[in-house]
């Protein structure tokens, strides 16, 4: 896009109230839950709010809002991870909402040992969330396991306890939020790391007006990181 047009805009849309439609899936705490409350919608209102924006939150199953965002109807969707294959789906900002790692996960009781990816042998079950990016190296490999999706973590979790799956790939601290007071939480371990993911709103790809919303996120997230109030909210 022209710079100037781009310029414009951005002008323009700050002459008047500019609100900011998103999208974000109703099963990731602490960062975002049933009600679309949790660390990186705190944090995302408080960036736009620095920069006089304001962000109106819908509550979704993560597939449905990666989709509503490319259909247009929503002006970005979060907690998207930043690889070669959402980069050709979404508009991204420069800095990330936040970075968060995930890691295998498996039944204590089941016997299967590795030390890397590539260890884990051919056809092993592997249960996922309906949607969700696992990163690019696990990309190249995903059709070495044999897949199953659900769409919320406490399928996962519950299809592991019950040994439906061998394994499966869970962000940590979203884990440790699920398993946190369930009785069977023992039974679960975490064995190898998958990814470290960088989290960022994905705009649309074509709006004018997304551009530049992922402007003005950029500037607001580095007024909040500059003053202290990012640390507050990223604490988990």
């Amino acid at each position: 896009m022209n710079k100037f047009i781009l310029l414009y805009l951005l002008l323009t849309f700050s002459a008047n109230a500019l609100v900011a439609n998103l999208a974000v899936e109703d099963s990731w705490p602490p960062y975002s839950d049933e009600n679309g409350k949790g660390i990186s919608t705190n944090i995302i209102k408080a960036a736009f709010k620095a920069v006089d924006v304001e962000a109106k939150v819908s509550v979704f199953p993560y597939a449905r809002a990666l989709r509503v965002v490319q259909t247009g109807e929503y002006d970005g969707c979060y907690n998207v991870t930043k690889q070669e294959s959402t980069k050709k789906l979404f508009h991204f900002g420069e800095e990330p909402i936040l970075k968060s790692q995930a890691s295998f996960f498996q039944h204590r009781e089941t016997p299967l040992k590795y030390e890397a990816i590539h260890e884990i042998p051919k056809g092993t079950t592997l249960v996922l969330i309906r949607g969700y990016e696992y990163g690019d190296n696990f990309d190249k490999i995903k059709n070495h396991f044999k897949l199953f999706y659900v769409n919320n973590q406490k399928q996962i979790i519950k299809m592991i306890l019950n040994k439906r799956a061998t394994l499966t790939i869970m962000f940590d601290n979203v884990a440790k939020y699920h398993l946190k007071g369930n009785p069977r939480a023992k039974e679960i371990k975490r064995t190898i790391p998958n990814h470290m993911s960088d989290i960022y709103v994905g705009f649309n790809l074509k709006s004018a007006k997304s551009k530049a919303l992922s402007k003005k996120l950029d500037e607001g997230l580095r007024i909040i990181k500059a003053n202290g109030v990012y640390n507050k909210l990223a604490q988990f």
